[in-house]
């Protein structure tokens, strides 16, 4: 097929390394439409096994064909009858015997043993390792004619290759490599063996991904040397509202490669909306879109995800952790208690937690308050650790933008009003030359996303503007009074730029420096302490005092009160500074910007959308290495989880068949999936959903018991005029002549509404069990139903139905949840 631009393509024939990266000029051809000829397609190249999979995913190079095969045009095509038949796998190769004098094979074999057994040193090992080691020796010859027929005695050496055995070969890494590298070596051997069986597939991935986290810089340096996986591609636990054994293996693994430096961090989340939405997701057999919160389930929808992750306070490094599920009702106390367990993971594993960072949500609020967290003591304590906690600096200082729009600032005998601000503005803007450049009317006046951008915030509270209204008050354009509000304004200028610092150099705004406490910075927060102490809020109009209402106020002492207290504790740490601006949710919210990037929602994603996209930067962020020098023991870490790979095959070797014969009935029970294209009529539904599943099952039964009962045939008692069946297929037919290729009889519709009946009865009740399909397959296999032969593939017929049904409840769900502006939504669940 023609090349796509931006579409990867690889050659599926085995030990074929062609790609449209490697070979971008060569055409890649998908496998035929037609069963047959994909199916002699598929035994030609050896891959059998692909017989069920869709067509569209594989593929077959150009290089395996014949010239004559191939139609050249504006695109290349293959012929109608064209085979692969070039570099195949199967193709036989020719048995060339070895003409080798017989005294130069003894001579190898004496050197050979002579010299391995002088470097054994170990007495218990048997006089003789090497009994088969030229076991067989082949040599290249030439072809009749050639004329380097001559020389084939004088480069017999040269082209002759000796095959090994692997008892052999292990030894011979023994005796000769150094351990380190024969570790490497032998190890090497066992993980081609595993990475190439398909049926240990999820074993490999494990293996490679503790191979990855045991030291992720040396996996770097010699994946490509072992053959292994690239990081991008690894998998490392599956991830859920639930900690299982292996995250917290994965979160161990990756600590255990950190300085006591690096270790330190701090823990951010925050809240996102989500659109009220049901997906069913297969690999987990369950329904992604309740609230979910610690792997406990309710039947409430969720409208926002809760995301933790975690960043190092003086190392460049995050990671995402965890994520829950929630409605729109209030769950503060379970909420917390799953955040709790989360610290006292994260704790247990070794991190050194240091913060607790969150915005001024309600949520949050509350969790402030039943950790008992004041401004004098703004720290809880976890396992035993003391953790402090602090609110987003920048999204406090966008509440402060919020409400000093609507109200006056009033500090003992000063005020701040945004009036004059206003004025400012107005004078500024038709200016060539302007104070404040920056300033916009998105600033004065912002939008409902404008609100949300610290922008335009730090913009407007920042010292041009300040200077600004000074020097309009010295040109009489705004009233001397506004100067409490350039005052204010080059206060909030200061303290956002002490809570943002990133610099370890010097700066010369002092406030933009690392914290170091130095005298100017203590006293600098400690005077904003008593700022915020004193400062009431008063409305412009009639004077009232509406300082209760704003929750920034006491966010800000409580968060300045930590930073000074936190940097107490470093100190007796021996650390020496702190940069402000990694105790904010910067990251985070970059985080949840990728998220909604890359489900291509600019405001909420739905909850499978947002579960997909977490799943895939939390692996992303655990593949990104720490920038520091290669150590010993990170390659001592490396060595011994390699060891593991022999263990892992000798205990996964009896489980192999179980897996691979559960694997392939679960691949022939989802072969079918152009369910989600079949539109359920709303007359004789029941009928064409019987049509439906009957020509299915038809598709995957070979049986002429079987395809007798589905034809509509004269001499089927079954078909008759006295039965409905007989009127809908005529009804059918008279409106779409000739479509309707089998015909479901009374009984098989009547057992369809039994289905449907006892899947609704049991869905209410099994509706946020972790195995839905499971529960729903085993009530339904218990209805009576007279096979219309004895190998008639029942269970398929079963699962089918299953999963048209969940498709169909829920896509009806999501349309009312689209269409309804009720905020007490709910699932419906009916029969057809």
């Amino acid at each position: 097929m023609p090349k796509k631009r931006g579409i990867y393509y690889q050659c599926d024939v085995p030990k074929c390394i062609n790609s449209s990266r490697s070979k971008p000029n060569i055409v890649y051809f998908e496998l035929p439409n037609d069963v047959e000829r994909r199916n002699e397609w598929l035994e030609l190249i050896d891959r059998t096994e692909l017989m069920n999979e869709p067509v569209k995913n594989f593929y077959v190079c150009e290089e395996h064909f014949h010239v004559r095969d191939v139609v050249y045009g504006k695109h290349r095509t293959l012929t109608a009858t064209a085979l692969p038949a070039l570099h195949l796998p199967q193709q036989p190769q020719p048995e060339l015997e070895p003409k080798v004098e017989p005294d130069l094979l003894e001579t190898l074999k004496t050197e050979v043993k002579t010299e391995i057994k002088s470097e054994i040193v170990d007495d218990n090992e048997p006089e003789e390792i090497l009994p088969d080691f030229t076991r067989k020796i082949r040599s290249v010859s030439p072809s009749p004619g050639c004329s380097k027929n001559e020389k084939v005695g004088e480069s017999h050496e040269e082209n002759s290759v000796v095959v090994i055995e692997n008892r052999t070969f292990q030894k011979l890494c023994s005796t000769i490599l150094p351990k380190g590298l024969s570790d490497l070596t032998k190890a090497h051997c066992s993980i081609k063996r595993l990475l190439e069986d398909k049926n240990k597939h999820k074993s490999s991935q494990k293996f490679c991904s503790n191979l990855f986290l045991s030291s992720p810089r040396v996996y770097r340096l010699i994946h490509t040397i072992l053959d292994l996986p690239s990081p991008k591609t690894l998998k490392f636990a599956p991830i859920t509202t639930h900690f299982t054994s292996d995250m917290v293996k994965m979160f161990a693994n990756k600590i255990k490669t950190m300085t006591d430096q690096e270790k330190e961090c701090t823990v951010l989340t925050r809240t996102v909306s989500l659109k009220t939405s049901l997906f069913y997701s297969l690999s987990e057999d369950k329904i992604i879109g309740f609230q979910e919160i610690d792997g406990t389930r309710t039947a409430d929808l969720a409208v926002r995800a809760h995301v933790i992750m975690v960043r190092g306070v003086f190392a460049d490094w995050e990671q995402p952790v965890g994520y829950s599920l929630l409605s729109k009702d209030e769950n503060y106390v379970r909420l917390n208690e799953w955040i709790d367990r989360v610290l006292e993971m994260l704790v247990a594993i070794g991190f050194k937690i240091r913060t607790f960072v969150s915005d001024t949500g309600d949520e949050f609020i509350k969790a402030a308050e039943n950790r008992s967290v004041t401004i004098e003591k703004p720290y809880f304590f976890i396992g035993g650790r003391k953790i402090y906690y602090i609110f987003d600096a920048p999204h406090l200082f966008l509440m402060a933008r919020d409400h000093f729009q609507l109200y006056d600032f009033a500090y003992e005998d000063r005020v701040a009003k945004y009036e004059y601000v206003k004025q400012f503005y107005e004078n500024d803007k038709n200016n060539e030359f302007k104070n404040a450049p920056k300033l916009k009317k998105n600033h004065i006046f912002p939008t409902t996303l404008a609100k949300m951008n610290i922008k335009y915030a730090a913009e407007l509270f920042s010292n041009s503007v300040a200077i600004g209204i000074s020097n309009y008050i010295s040109f009489g354009k705004i009233d001397c009074y506004a100067s409490d509000t350039a005052e204010f304004i080059n206060i909030m200028n200061n303290l956002f730029d002490c809570l943002n610092s990133s610099d370890l150099k010097d700066n010369h705004c002092e406030f933009k420096n690392a914290f170091r406490g130095n005298q100017s910075q203590i006293e600098f927060f400690q005077e904003m302490l008593i700022y915020f102490q004193k400062l009431k809020l008063v409305h412009p109009t009639d004077g009232s005092d509406f300082t209760h209402q704003a929750k920034f106020i006491t966010a800000f002492q409580k968060t300045i009160t930590s930073i000074l207290l936190l940097f107490e504790d470093l100190k007796l740490d021996g650390y020496t500074y702190l940069l402000t601006r990694r105790l904010n949710l910067e990251v985070l919210d970059q985080l949840v910007g990728q998220i909604r990037t890359n489900t291509r929602m600019k405001s909420a994603p739905t909850s499978w959308q947002f579960v997909v996209a977490f799943r895939k930067y939390f692996y992303l962020y655990s593949i990104k290495p720490l920038r520091r020098r290669y150590t010993a023991e990170e390659f001592s870490e490396f060595l011994a989880e390699t060891r593991k790979v022999n263990i892992l095959l000798a205990n996964s070797a009896s489980a192999s068949a179980q897996n691979n014969t559960a694997s392939l009935i679960e691949e022939r029970s989802i072969t079918c999936s152009d369910y989600n294209q079949f539109e359920v009529p709303v007359d004789n539904c029941h009928f064409l959903v019987s049509y439906y599943l009957l020509m299915k099952c038809a598709e995957t039964h070979v049986c002429g018991l079987f395809q007798f009962y589905c034809m509509p045939h004269i001499l089927n008692p079954h078909f008759s005029k006295a039965v409905d069946q007989y009127k809908h297929y005529y009804a059918y037919n008279n409106a779409n002549p000739g479509s309707l290729k089998v015909i479901p009889s009374d009984a098989f519709v009547q057992f369809v509404k039994n289905m449907d009946v006892t899947l609704v009865t049991c869905l209410k009740r099994v509706l946020l069990s972790n195995n839905l399909t499971v529960s729903l397959s085993a009530k339904l296999k218990g209805l009576n139903f007279n096979q219309p032969c004895p190998c008639f593939p029942k269970d398929y017929l079963i699962n089918l139905f299953i999963r048209f049904r969940l498709y169909n409840i829920l896509k009806f769900n999501n349309q009312q949840f689209r269409s309804s502006q009720d905020d007490n939504k709910t699932m419906i669940i009916d029969c057809l």
